[in-house]
């Protein structure tokens, strides 16, 4: 890359970077709240909120007699902490006043941790090389002393909150094993893909701001070639502190000079840095969250919060209307506190000839900006997927809240299967860098949420398939199997994701239910298939060893709870299904809780993977 040309790489900004900075700040400052929320200034300002001092507080002193002999104001704001009360702030104006005061409601952090919750309630297991260098990456997956766990609920909780992270895999000199960093995308401020000679679309170079403070920006560059590290000033005539060994780049009339220290790239790919989405990519680097919708309503209910502030402290402090001849002969100060004495004019005729009121605005469109909050947050709850306790109450037949929790863990699902993703091209990076080969059927050993990894093959508010169900379900349709087993079938020949010899384990119903009911529906539809063999078809393998309360009437925590140790393997078939390929099928899944209780008693009999399958989600 010419001099010329690396520089302006450095320096400037991606057209797509600038497009989205501001929703990547708002959306992170949504979710960290306090301060760092306050600091971006949401609040709508309006004139009079300049020129209006901020709300004040009177103290007198009095001498012996009781005489005023002075007057002291203070500035009202509310603080957590006696050292704040005790350092003194400058609130200049009212505007300075409403940020200090009007609370924060941190909505985006509580869906973002809800989300996070719902992804790693159960601790991620990998099925990885049993090394040295493996073991200390798992407990120090990034150089600060985080598993990889725990890292990698880091950039679930920030691709959730900006669509996308970058997260690079390098490893350091003195080090025995790669590091992965993540990388905001606020920080990532320039980039460039190109087409290979195959026609794939590969990384070609890209920056990332690592650090900066107040005499120096730091930069990482990393191309095909060579990674760097720059150091520029802030203040180009101010020396900066840098390591031992950078060179000085000296610059000329149009950039100014900066040090690099640089080390060749020994991949040989740029793409030792990968974007990880929340889920789809816009285009290359931007990433889609429905964050940032719930971003902007969230500055929306914070904005109404500034309103009925401004309400009330206008309508409960209100303002002292006085006419100008009684305003002049109280020497142009006239009291409005309880016990002030007030000069006034003769009256003429019994009839007063002064003016002399508090006048306070009317308050009653803090009932309507209440109305409007509330409609905003039932909003949010919406575009998050998260329901409220209004819809539980409004719901009848619970075919809205099931519609809800539908929704929400398909949301899941394609957030655990983007994260499996990339942790996978991650970890062939990082054994590039080891000069290792990434293990055979690493793909599949490597399901760190395939508690999420549920195949589903239809929706099921689609109507054909949700009356399909119902009547294999609690009809015993022969036209119903044969549907469903037909669309099995399709799937199976289009898809061919499994293997012929794979042995298929309905999920079993309770003595009780299988007695009531007189048959099993998944069992039946997997006999209907014309691509199962019969005999690869395992009924009595997985037991269902206590009655459960209905799924369907439960919500997603209780659904959990209630299927937890419900299922057994009988002491006969556990030695069959070791180093088998499982599959697990159901005619409908909802939290997935059934079929992750299903798999979790199959998997300490060693098969040699587990796949589950539903009919409709």
């Amino acid at each position: 890359m010419a001099k010329q040309n690396y520089h302006e790489f450095i320096t400037s900004r991606n057209p797509l970077y600038t497009k989205y900075y501001d929703d990547w700040q708002l959306a992170v400052r949504s979710y960290y709240g306090g301060q760092t929320y306050r600091d971006g200034k949401y609040l709508k300002a309006y004139a009079s909120d300049y020129s209006t001092g901020a709300e004040t507080i009177n103290t007198y002193d009095l001498d012996s007699e009781g005489n005023t002999i002075g007057i002291r104001k203070a500035v009202a704001r509310n603080v957590n902490t006696p050292e704040e009360a005790n350092s003194g702030v400058d609130l200049s104006n009212y505007y300075q006043e409403k940020l200090a005061n009007v609370p924060v409601f941190p909505y985006t952090r509580l869906y973002i941790s809800e989300y996070n919750a719902m992804l790693f309630r159960v601790p991620p297991q990998r099925t990885l090389p049993d090394t040295p260098e493996v073991k200390a990456f798992l407990n120090n997956s990034d150089g600060d002393q985080n598993s990889l766990n725990e890292f990698m609920s880091q950039v679930d909780t920030f691709t959730s909150a900006m669509g996308v992270v970058w997260v690079s895999c390098i490893k350091p000199t003195d080090s025995q094993y790669p590091k992965w960093r993540m990388h905001k995308p606020t920080d990532v401020t320039n980039w460039s893909y190109k087409y290979t000679t195959s026609g794939d679309l590969v990384l070609d170079k890209i920056v990332i701001r690592i650090a900066e403070d107040y005499n120096a920006e730091i930069y990482q560059v990393i191309t095909d070639d060579y990674i760097d590290t720059i150091f520029v000033a802030v203040d180009p005539d101010e020396d900066i502190m840098v390591p031992e060994g950078a060179e000085y780049i000296e610059g000329d009339d149009d950039y100014d000079g900066y040090h690099r220290i640089r080390q060749p790239n020994e991949l040989g790919t740029a793409s030792i840095v990968r974007p990880v989405y929340q889920s789809t990519p816009i285009v290359q680097g931007i990433g889609h969250t429905p964050i940032f919708d719930i971003a902007q309503i969230q500055r929306s209910v914070y904005s109404l919060a500034g309103e009925q502030y401004s309400a009330v402290s206008y309508g409960l402090h209100g303002v002292n209307v006085v006419d100008e001849e009684t305003f002049n002969r109280n020497g142009s100060s006239v009291g409005a506190e309880p016990g002030s004495l007030v000069i006034v004019g003769n009256s003429l005729d019994g009839q007063p000839n002064y003016t002399y009121e508090f006048a306070t605005p009317d308050l009653s469109s803090l009932s309507e900006i209440r109305t409007i909050m509330d409609q905003q947050i039932d909003k949010m709850n919406q575009v998050a997927m998260i329901r409220s306790e209004d819809l539980i109450k409004a719901s009848r037949s619970g075919v809205q809240i099931e519609m809800y929790d539908s929704k929400l863990e398909a949301f899941i699902r394609k957030k655990a299967t983007s994260l499996e993703n990339a942790e996978y091209n991650l970890w062939n990076v990082w054994f590039a860098w080891m000069d290792q080969a990434t293990p055979e059927d690493f793909h599949e050993l490597l399901k760190p949420h395939s508690r999420y990894s549920v195949i589903s093959l239809s929706e099921y508010q689609d109507p054909l398939t949700h009356a399909a169900i119902i009547s294999a379900k609690f009809q015993n349709s022969n036209n119903a199997h044969t549907l469903l087993a037909h669309m099995l079938d399709i799937w199976l020949e289009t898809s061919k994701p499994i293997s012929p010899q794979s042995l298929w384990i309905p999920v079993p119903l309770s003595k009780h239910r299988r007695r009531d009911r007189g048959y099993n529906q998944s069992e039946l539809i997997l006999k209907y298939s014309t691509q199962i063999p019969r005999e690869n078809i395992i009924s009595n393998v997985l037991i269902r060893c206590r009655d459960t309360a209905p799924q369907s009437t439960l919500n997603r925590d209780a659904r959990s709870e209630n299927i937890k140790g419900a299922f057994t393997v009988s002491d006969e078939s556990g030695e069959m299904l070791k180093e088998q390929k499982i599959v697990i099928f159901d005619d409908i899944v909802t939290t997935g809780a059934t079929m992750n209780e299903a798999r979790a008693t199959l998997a300490p009999h060693s098969p040699a993977s587990i796949t589950c399958i539903a009919l409709a989600h």
